[in-house]
């Protein structure tokens, strides 16, 4: 399984369902369930019941474009939540679920590759709820 790392509070929004779009200067041709890892580091809108530093829960990457094609068919909202300024991409994101409990773990720039038994460790943990 694949991770990518991603700063809070938008690590959280997206395993939420609060974020539908990741954008990234980069397309990516990377697509299926993803781990998200909300990175350690705070950023000014981190909130303290927000895990850093852990795998927050799971995403699917379903298509990815440029954000001039979509930026005029979104909310405020989605907005605000995402930097949609010309020449960056958009990853289409669907089918969030968030773990029952963060997994401490070190991210990564870019994607990375989770261990196989962490791997499954996290699918376990999704499908006992």
């Amino acid at each position: 399984m694949k991770a990518i790392s991603i700063h809070q509070p938008w690590a959280s929004w997206v395993v939420q369902g609060k974020k539908q779009y990741e954008t990234r200067p980069r397309k990516t041709n990377i697509r299926g369930v993803v781990a998200i890892h909300a990175a350690k580091k705070k950023t000014a809108l981190w909130l303290p019941e927000m895990p850093l530093g852990a795998i927050v829960g799971v995403v699917e990457i379903v298509d990815c474009f440029p954000v001039e094609m979509i930026r005029g068919q979104l909310s405020a909202e989605e907005l605000s939540r995402g930097d949609f300024s010309d020449g960056r991409y958009a990853w289409r994101l669907e089918n969030p679920r968030v773990l029952k409990h963060p997994l401490p773990l070190r991210g990564y720039q870019g994607f990375w590759n989770l261990e196989e038994s962490l791997a499954q460790d996290i699918e376990n943990c999704l499908r006992s709820w």
